[in-house]
């Protein structure tokens, strides 16, 4: 099947793919860019928020520490991004609010995440412990509600790749999430299990596209989503598991088309956006402007 956005046409990837059952003695876990089943909670199928830091604030949380976009220094970067002068993303701004706070390992893992809600408030924080092979053992999310902490625990296939997600509240199971890839490595199905329901995400990509196609546990089509990228590197956070969309291309989303069941585009979740880019070619500013006519300025703060 081939669908056509902004005159780009978009195959249909269709390969039969099995995951690794093997047991492993100790579950290894990767870092996700936002906590899943809250996102799934809200919607009932995969939506994927992709705000470059799409890890975004999924539940509604209150704190009375606001956090402001300020001048002050940043903290001392990894010892080896000075010698190495990598960009290594610090801070994400959103409308002038800061949104996104992040700590990382020498070795530029991600350490901690702190993430605030739309007004500068504490919302969570999600902290990776690492295995000596730099593989995430576990993540754990702290919110500003002590009864929303989780944490996740993945296991990886024979290839080395991330192939299952166990999110687990007060030590329990709540929801777990598969993955499937194609033979070049990408991900192509998701499939969300909770409650004894299951969901489904399926992946097709393109030249510079990609599209996402939702289902509910019917297996009745729920949402499809187009995106199309530029051609300028993205900033990449080290130890992400690469199931979001702004994760799926090494650019950066130019437009995203979020249609319902019946094919009409979401104005509040579907938009455009032009970047501003430094002397390393990585995004510093992003102007997102919805079909709703809603216009977000995000600015992206390395070391």
């Amino acid at each position: 099947m081939t669908v056509r956005l902004s005159g780009v046409e978009i195959q249909t990837v269709h390969v039969s793919t099995s995951l690794d059952k093997t047991e492993f003695s100790e579950p290894i876990a990767q870092q996700v860019k936002i906590n899943l089943i809250n996102q799934k909670l809200m919607t009932h199928s995969m939506k994927i928020f992709t705000t470059v830091l799409s890890f975004a604030i999924i539940i509604l949380v209150f704190a009375s520490c606001k956090k402001e976009d300020d001048t002050d220094d940043p903290p001392v970067p990894p010892v080896d991004s000075v010698l190495t002068g990598d960009s290594i993303l610090y801070r994400i701004v959103k409308n002038s609010v800061i949104v996104a706070e992040y700590v990382y390992n020498n070795d530029h893992t991600v350490k901690t995440i702190t993430c605030y809600d739309d007004a500068g408030s504490y919302s969570y924080s999600s902290t990776s412990t690492y295995n000596p092979a730099a593989k995430v053992v576990r993540i754990d999310y702290a919110y500003s509600i002590s009864s929303y902490n989780s944490y996740d625990t993945c296991y990886y296939n024979s290839d080395n790749r991330i192939s299952v997600i166990y999110n687990y509240w007060g030590g329990v199971e709540q929801n777990r999430h598969t993955m499937q890839y194609d033979i070049a490595g990408r991900l192509i199905h998701l499939y969300f299990l909770y409650s004894g329901s299951m969901f489904g995400t399926n992946y097709i990509y393109g030249n510079n596209t990609n599209v996402l196609k939702e289902y509910d546990s019917g297996d009745l089509l729920c949402d499809t989503t187009y995106y199309v990228y530029d051609d300028k590197k993205s900033f990449k956070i080290k130890g992400f598991t690469g199931m979001m969309a702004d994760d799926l291309s090494a650019n950066n989303i130019v437009q995203r088309m979020h249609n319902d069941q019946s094919g009409n585009p979401k104005p509040s979740d579907s938009y455009n956006s032009v970047f501003e880019y430094n002397a390393n070619g990585l995004p510093t500013k992003e102007t997102r402007t919805y079909l709703n006519s809603t216009v977000v300025v995000y600015e992206f703060i390395y070391y």
